[in-house]
């Protein structure tokens, strides 16, 4: 009995020692395979950031190098540095090479002459002008001298700033008379980066030819070293003056051998003292042999750990959950028949849920659907009735234009029978002349068709920059027949300026007629009729808007009626005189141009309409009626 005791024992323990080794054994190999597979992993993504950053800086510089060149072939810029002396060309020079800074978004443009003296910039009206500074010692001025395009990092001495020099000699047959020099901030490269980047990316650091980092990611790399320089390198920084008075450090970094999976690879291992403890980073380089820069990315290697240990505890919990399920379903054989039952009845709610999620989610389709079509039926009827209410006004208007075509159609009948009367009577000159009195009336009244035939076309529904006062002039030339037909005396004040704004010129020109035609209804029954529309610019708001007045003479707008006076189908008209809608789409089409529109009454009488709507300075390309 003792026997068959010790034999199950030694069983026993020789089955829970097999376990034991089998569990380190999966342990040690589900770790070295994940080891190697993270590291794999972060080499690939990082020469793939890392070429998408190389990328992306070789590209921003490239929009630069050509500039410098470009500007060396201006002769004006050749022609003062052969006569400083002209106070005109200076200023002029000053002025161009400030506009060329502002179009080619750099950070300074500036002009040496052969000694190194800045003679003219484009910081010319500033306190610390580059004017009078004279940078012979910088190597982008001595590589422009020798004739060949120069490049340089360094900080300003002037400003303090980080930027990148490009410079390029200007020649008077064989002989360089001067250098031209563009620099362009490095902070805009940092930006850009910081927006390509993600979250827990690894940090990017860009170093000079001694080592030095002048853009990073992490802000204090900055002016630091991976490892301490020589004395050569500190004494040709210090004659370059590349860092001014910035102190320069050292990041301490220790190279360290690579994982096996690594080898041979291109990248490196460095241990980097940060809050007082040593992390390492896997560093992919690039060499931009242009620029004399290297370009590094630090890719922590603590997601390798994480990972690593992530896998070692899953495969430490399967192997266990391995193992405890052998026992339980030995235990549990003769349950396999319920366990059975109780997955069918599982699989079969998960199958009703998944139908139901399904259902669900076509229905949630077909009702973003359904209101993407309500959306764009209703954006055709805004459109459409906006085209209605155009034409409704050019219905109110039509007996003004009848008065307006009857006069002339009535001369060209009187002209034509006088002139069939001189020609039986022989008189060929007097014939001729009502013809041309003739060609002059149809000539007339094709203008005035032609008004109302721009009056009637759609939008384009762009905003773009747009003449006030030719839509202005516009909408007085399709109301003026009316105006003269109801003796309404009418003054345009602000017209000397010409103002431009964002919108769409033939919006606004029906927002401006309508405005004209309800100032003449509510004038209708006014002993003197007058009509004051008054343009100018309200520089005192945060953005500068351009304002138009509309002002009337007539009994004004009842303090009840002001809060509804943009309701649609709101009108205090009479049935024949509208359905209510010109002063709602007026309002909406101002507000779809990121305006306001405003109605109150004056204190001397009548009302006023108020349009407020963002100013254009850019005139080029604009809208003009």
């Amino acid at each position: 009995m003792s026997d068959l005791i010790s034999f199950i024992h030694r069983r026993s323990a020789l089955m829970i020692g097999s376990l034991i080794l089998l569990f380190v054994l999966l342990v040690w190999v589900s770790g070295s395979l994940a080891r190697q597979v993270a590291y794999d992993r972060l080499q690939e993504s990082a020469e793939a950031q890392l070429q998408r950053y190389t990328n992306s800086l070789e590209v921003t510089l490239s929009r630069y190098e050509f500039i410098p060149e470009l500007l060396a072939t201006n002769p004006l810029l050749r022609d003062f540095l052969q006569d400083k002396r002209d106070e005109y060309v200076s200023q002029r020079l000053n002025r161009f090479l400030e506009k060329m800074n502002e179009i080619s978004n750099t950070s300074d443009v500036y002009l040496l002459d052969s000694r190194g003296t800045t003679v003219a910039a484009s910081n010319w009206n500033l306190a610390n002008t580059f004017i009078g500074n004279n940078y012979a010692f910088r190597p982008y001025f001595t590589q422009a001298m020798e004739g060949r395009a120069g490049r340089y990092y360094a900080l300003g001495i002037a400003s303090g700033k980080r930027g990148y020099y490009f410079s390029y000699p200007i020649t008077d047959a064989e002989d360089i008379i001067g250098v031209v020099v563009i620099k362009i901030s490095l902070r805009d490269i940092e930006f850009q980066w910081s927006n390509i980047r993600l979250p827990h990316e690894p940090e990017l650091m860009v170093t000079d030819p001694d080592g030095i980092t002048f853009i990073s990611t992490r802000q204090q790399w900055l002016y630091h070293s991976l490892e301490p320089l020589n004395a050569e390198g500190w004494e040709r920084i210090r004659e370059e003056r590349r860092y001014g008075e910035q102190s320069l450090g050292t990041l301490n970094a220790r190279w360290v051998s690579l994982p096996e999976s690594l080898q041979g690879s291109s990248a490196q291992m460095v241990l980097i003292n940060q809050n007082r403890r040593s992390s390492p980073f896997l560093v992919n380089s690039y060499n931009m042999e242009t620029a004399g820069w290297q370009v590094h990315l630090l890719s922590p290697t603590e997601p390798v750990r994480n990972q690593v240990l992530t896998t070692v505890i899953i495969s430490a919990a399967l192997y266990i959950i391995v193992v405890l399920l052998l026992l339980f379903l030995v235990e549990r054989l003769r349950n396999v028949n319920r366990l059975r039952q109780a997955h069918d009845l599982l699989e079969s709610r998960v199958v009703s849920r998944t139908a139901d999620l399904s259902e669900t989610n076509r229905r949630l389709l077909d009702e973003v659907e359904e209101r993407q079509r309500t959306e764009q039926r209703l954006r055709q009827t805004q459109d459409e009735l906006i085209q209605a209410a155009k034409l409704a006004v050019m219905g109110q208007m039509s007996a003004g234009i009848n008065h307006e075509l009857n006069q002339p159609l009535a001369a060209i009948r009187s002209y034509a029978e006088n002139a069939n009367k001189f020609l039986e009577r022989g008189r060929e000159l007097n014939a001729r002349a009502n013809l041309d009195e003739i060609v002059q009336l149809t000539s007339h009244m094709s203008k005035i068709v032609a008004q109302f035939k721009v009056f009637s076309r759609k939008s384009s529904g762009t905003r773009v920059s747009v003449s006030v006062n030719a839509a202005l002039n516009a909408a007085i030339n399709i109301i003026a027949p009316q105006l003269r037909q109801q003796h309404v005396q009418w003054h345009i004040e602000g017209q000397e300026q010409d103002l431009y704004v964002l919108g769409d010129m033939v919006r606004l020109e029906q927002v401006l007629v309508n405005l004209l035609s309800n100032a003449l209804q509510a004038m209708e029954s006014a002993e003197c009729k007058s009509l004051n529309v008054r343009l100018f610019c309200d520089d005192e708001s945060a953005n500068q808007k351009v304002v138009i007045e509309v002002h009337d003479s007539g009994e004004g707008i009842e303090d009840a009626l002001m809060e509804r006076i943009f309701e649609p189908f709101f009108t205090t008209k009479g049935v024949t005189q509208g359905l209510g809608l010109g002063l709602s789409i007026s309002h909406r089409i101002i507000e779809s141009m990121q305006g306001n529109m405003i109605a109150s009454n004056h204190p001397d009488g009548g009302a006023v309409f108020r349009i407020e709507l963002q100013r254009s300075q850019a005139q080029q390309g604009s809208q003009i009626a």
